[in-house]
């Protein structure tokens, strides 16, 4: 049996030949998928300032979704740092020392989201994230506000109700007043201003989220490696060819201020 011949990257492409056996090595990565079903999800939830029960499927899909797009993302440059092989792997820069790059190897998986946004970046590049600007600080408290979804609390609701009908097993009425005893969550958004219950949900999380693992994910792509740059799927919505600051952001409601500069073309 003839051996099969490893494509090692893009410029190897040129050395084949009709009729060899290839092996073509990439990244199972669900990245673009996570962040089009985020962005599908939001865009079906419609623009009520408060769409529970028929939507709140939808606001919930989407705001994890977001989340899941940032991990996988920075997941994305530790394979192409760490785990790939060939020429278009990216370099570590001379001066990292060895002790800190083994610390990254071994420890990655048990590495908060938060830490790996943090930690990785500088090992090939001369940016890293400033912690208490935009869009990390709004990362970090995106970051609570997906605890808070997927580790829920429970909480007590009060209805007050002026009953107009009932019988033995059950009443009806005039929803009069709706109290939410949050005593035992303590937890604020001073910047982004999320949701701090299930209760409390609107479309308004949905966007926020959704733009700020947009934020972080350009930050990423811009200054450290344009391979990260967030797509939509072709499948998942229309726009398919984009500029940078354009397409994407130009469907979204920016709640946090107008977007950096950006120059170049987002491939399709």
């Amino acid at each position: 049996m003839e051996k099969a011949k490893h494509v090692l990257d893009y410029t190897s492409i040129k050395e084949i030949k009709p009729g060899e056996i290839v092996i073509q090595t990439f990244p199972d990565d669900p990245t673009d998928t996570y962040f089009s079903i985020a962005f599908r999800t939001m865009k079906e939830c419609g623009n009520g300032p408060n769409l529970v029960g028929k939507f709140e499927q939808d606001i919930l899909t989407s705001c994890i979704f977001s989340f899941l797009s940032l991990e996988s993302s920075i997941n994305r440059l530790f394979y192409e740092t760490f785990v790939r092989s060939d020429k278009s792997k990216i370099q570590i820069k001379k001066e990292i020392p060895q002790s800190i790059i083994s610390y990254l190897r071994q420890s990655w998986q048990r590495l908060s989201v938060r830490d790996k946004f943090i930690l990785l970046p500088p090992l090939s590049s001369e940016y890293e994230y400033d912690t208490k600007s935009v869009p990390f600080n709004l990362f970090s408290e995106f970051v609570t506000f997906r605890n808070l979804l997927v580790h829920p609390k429970m909480l007590t609701i009060a209805n007050t109700v002026k009953v107009t009908t009932s019988d033995e097993t059950s009443f009806g009425g005039e929803l009069m007043n709706q109290s939410l005893d949050n005593s035992l969550n303590k937890t604020k958004f001073n910047l982004t201003n999320f949701a701090t219950s299930f209760n409390k949900l609107t479309v308004n999380d949905a966007e926020k989220a959704f733009e700020i693992a947009y934020r972080m994910r350009m930050e990423l792509a811009m200054n450290v490696n344009m391979g990260l740059i967030p797509i939509l799927r072709s499948d998942f919505s229309e726009n398919t060819k984009m500029k940078f600051g354009e397409g994407i952001a130009d469907t979204i409601k920016l709640q946090f201020g107008p977007l950096p500069s950006q120059n170049g073309d987002v491939k399709s």
